[in-house]
C-alpha cells in the first residue's frame, strides 16, 4: 500500500542484511524519485533529516541524519549503524562540568560530536542489545530522563496516556468502528506517537488492522516493537503527504495532533485520497478562541469550514468532556444528543467526525469489553504503591508533575484517589471479568489494559 509521497509512484525494495541486535527488515525502497530507507522494520518516507523533535511545535530537538546517509550505511551492510543514527539522542553534558569548561569549549562542534559519540554507545548498551529484557516504560526512562533535552514532561505524557480524557475522547469514537472478520482495509493513524490507539485496535474483541505514520522515527520504532507490534507503523511527515496508495484505508484517526500541522487543507484532500468516503475522527483539537493556544489553531467555525471541503461532507462536532461522559457510560457518542454549536466554542478541546454510516451511528458497545481494559491487564501506572500488607497492596492515585494534573484534572471524577488492589496475582488480573472486586478495579481504572511489553519481562 506504500507510494512515495512526492512523486506518487510504487516502490521496489532492495533488502540489506541484519542481524542481532537489529531484528526486523532492513534494506531500500526506492521509486522513480527517491531511495528511501527502511531501518528494523520500518519505512522512512521523507526527505527531511531523521531527527527528533518536539512533540507540540515539530522543533527540532536533535539534529538528524540525512535519508541518503542511511540509504548509504545500509547499502553498506550497516544496518545496527543505521539503526544508532536513527535513534540516538546526545549524551547530557553535566552541569557542573559545563560550568568548569569555557563556553566555546562546552558549545563547540567537537563537544557535540563526542556527546553524540557517547549518546550512541549509551543507546547500544543500555537498550539496543537489551532489548528483549526491557518493557517500553523502561525504553522510555532511558529517552525522557530528568535532564532529557526531550523533555523530562513528556515521558509522562507516553507513560500515562493510556486514560487520560483526550485518549477516552478517542476510543469514544474509535470503539463505534465495526470488525470485519473477512478483514477490512486497516484504520490509519496520522502522528500516532507511540502507537496507543493502534495497540486498542488492533487488541480489541474483533480488532482492526492499523498503520500508524508520526515524524519521530523513535517514538514509531518503540510503538513497532513495544506498544502495538501487531500494527505497522511508517515515519513520515503526514504535511508533506501521505505516503500511502489511493483507497488503502478503511477509516483515518488523528489525534491529539491536528492543531499542530501546517497546511491541513492539502492533509485534508490526502485523507480522502487514501479512505475516499470512509470514517474520519480528529480528536483532541485546540480551540483559538480559549486560552491558553498550541499549535496552529482555528476557531470552531474555521475548522467546520475546513472538514466540508468535499462540499457538504456531514460533520459531528463534539467537546471532549461530551466523548469523555460518553465513554463512562457506555454510550455511543453519535447516538447522544450533540452540544449546540453555542456551547462548543467555549470548550477548549474540540473533536471532529463525519463519513459516519449507518452502522457507526447504531454502534453499541458490549459492557464486557471496555475499551481501556484491551491488553494485559495490569496496575494503572498513575498508581503509586503506598502500602504492601499480609499480602495486600493499596495504592494511590498521584499527578506526576503540577502542568499534568492541569491538562488532566478531569482524571480525579473518574479515579478513586486510593485503591486496595488486594492479594490476586497478575495471573487472576486476565480473569477479571469472573471476579466481582476485579471487575470494580477495572471499571474504576485502577486495573486497565497495557501492552504486553510494557513493563520489563520480570515485573511480569
Amino acid at each position: 500500500m506504500l507510494c512515495c509521497p512526492y512523486c506518487r509512484g510504487t516502490f521496489a525494495f532492495t533488502a540489506t542484511p541484519y542481524g542481532p541486535p537489529v531484528v526486523a527488515a532492513c534494506g531500500v525502497l526506492r521509486c522513480p524519485c527517491s531511495a528511501f530507507p527502511v531501518v528494523d522494520g520500518i519505512p522512512i518516507l521523507q526527505k527531511a533529516p531523521v531527527g527528533m523533535f518536539e512533540h507540540t511545535m515539530g522543533t527540532v530537538q536533535v539534529e538528524g541524519v540525512p535519508v541518503a546517509e542511511l540509504v548509504r550505511l545500509l547499502e553498506a551492510g550497516r544496518a545496527l549503524d543505521a539503526l544508532l543514527e536513527c535513534l540516538a539522542v546526545p549524551a547530557v553534558l553535566p552541569e557542573f562540568v559545563s560550568r568548569v569548561l569555557p563556553w566555546r569549549i562546552a558549545h563547540s562542534e567537537t563537544m557535540e560530536r563526542w556527546l553524540r559519540g557517547a549518546g550512541k554507545r549509551l543507546l547500544r548498551a543500555q537498550v539496543i542489545e537489551q532489548r528483549a529484557h526491557l518493557g517500553a516504560r523502561q525504553v522510555l526512562e532511558f529517552y525522557y530522563p530528568l535532564h532529557s533535552p526531550l523533555g523530562h514532561a513528556v515521558g509522562h505524557y507516553f507513560v500515562l496516556r493510556f486514560c487520560q480524557p483526550r485518549h477516552l475522547a478517542a476510543l469514544s469514537l474509535l470503539a463505534t468502528l465495526p470488525g470485519d472478520p473477512a478483514g477490512d482495509k486497516p484504520v490509519l493513524d496520522i502522528a500516532c506517537g507511540l502507537g496507543h490507539l493502534e495497540h486498542y485496535l488492533t487488541r480489541r474483541a474483533h480488532p482492526l488492522a492499523a498503520v500508524g505514520t508520526d515524524m519521530n522515527y523513535f517514538h514509531v520504532w518503540i510503538a513497532q516493537h513495544w506498544f502495538a507490534p501487531g500494527a505497522r507503523f511508517v515515519c513520515a511527515n503526514a504535511a508533506e503527504g501521505l505516503p500511502f496508495a489511493d483507497a488503502a484505508f478503511s477509516a483515518t484517526v488523528c489525534s491529539d495532533a491536528w492543531h499542530y500541522i501546517p497546511e491541513r487543507q492539502r492533509l485534508l484532500r490526502e485523507i480522502e485520497r487514501t479512505g475516499p468516503g470512509r470514517p474520519v475522527f480528529l480528536t483532541r483539537v485546540g480551540n483559538a478562541e480559549v486560552m491558553p493556544m498550541e499549535g496552529v489553531e482555528q476557531s470552531l467555525a474555521a475548522y467546520l469550514d475546513d472538514c466540508a471541503i468535499d462540499g457538504g461532507a456531514d460533520v459531528h462536532a463534539f467537546g471532549e468532556p461530551d466523548l469523555v461522559r460518553a465513554y463512562l457510560r457506555g454510550q455511543n457518542p453519535f447516538a447522544r444528543q450533540h452540544a449546540a454549536r453555542a456551547a462548543l466554542v467555549e470548550e477548549k478541546w474540540l473533536s471532529f467526525a463525519w463519513n459516519i454510516g449507518p452502522r457507526l451511528l447504531a454502534a453499541e458497545r458490549a459492557a464486557s469489553d471496555p475499551p481501556h481494559a484491551v491488553g494485559t491487564i495490569g496496575v494503572n501506572p498513575v498508581y503509586q504503591v503506598v502500602r504492601r500488607h499480609e499480602g495486600r497492596t493499596a495504592v494511590q492515585f498521584e499527578f506526576p508533575l503540577p502542568w499534568f494534573a492541569y491538562e488532566n484534572h478531569a482524571m480525579l471524577s473518574y479515579h478513586p484517589r486510593h485503591a486496595d488492589i488486594g492479594d490476586t496475582s497478575r495471573a487472576m488480573w486476565q480473569r477479571w471479568r469472573d471476579d466481582a472486586t476485579l471487575v470494580r478495579l477495572v471499571e474504576s481504572f485502577v486495573l486497565i489494559g497495557l501492552p504486553d511489553r510494557f513493563d520489563a519481562p520480570a515485573s511480569a
